[in-house]
């Protein structure tokens, strides 16, 4: 897990915060309400940036990745921007888990959900794929966003 801050846009400056970004992720949650999240590399703080004004757009040095618009079709391959692993974000009942395979398909890393999780997607590193878990709700002070690492 990293450390995630949220960032309400209507109640304080954000701008300075895409500054020093050259790439973020747009997440469009249930509410139709789009946030930005930005990842940073610890110990840099990330922050996830919501109530945004609907014709917002990110500065024209900054990349954007849209992540958990389109959610994997079941057992599907995800491969990393790199192309060296994939990750399949599996579920069945109430089971719900996602692991990391090296290209040949040798497991590496997985993590079990015990309620639910969005996942969205791979970081532009691809040192991991950033996930949220939780219960209906996209609110990293009461459930945390992580990242699950690839070994190396």
């Amino acid at each position: 897990m990293f450390p995630v801050q949220l960032v309400n846009a209507r109640q304080e400056p954000f701008l300075h915060l895409f500054e020093d970004r050259q790439q973020v992720y747009k997440i469009q949650p249930w509410d139709e309400q789009t946030v930005y999240l930005l990842v940073g590399s610890p110990p840099e703080p990330s922050y996830l940036i919501q109530k945004l004004p609907r014709n917002f757009q990110p500065p024209p040095h900054v990349t954007v990745a849209l992540a958990g618009t389109v959610w994997p079709a079941k057992d599907e391959k995800v491969f990393s921007p790199d192309g060296s692993v994939y990750f399949i974000n599996k579920w069945e009942q109430k089971h719900h888990w996602l692991r990391i395979y090296s290209a040949e398909g040798d497991l590496l890393r997985e993590v079990d959900f015990e309620g639910g999780a969005t996942v969205y997607g791979w970081s532009f590193d691809s040192r991991g794929v950033i996930y949220q878990t939780h219960r209906g709700m996209l609110d990293p002070r009461s459930h945390p966003i992580h990242i699950l690492t690839v070994p190396e």
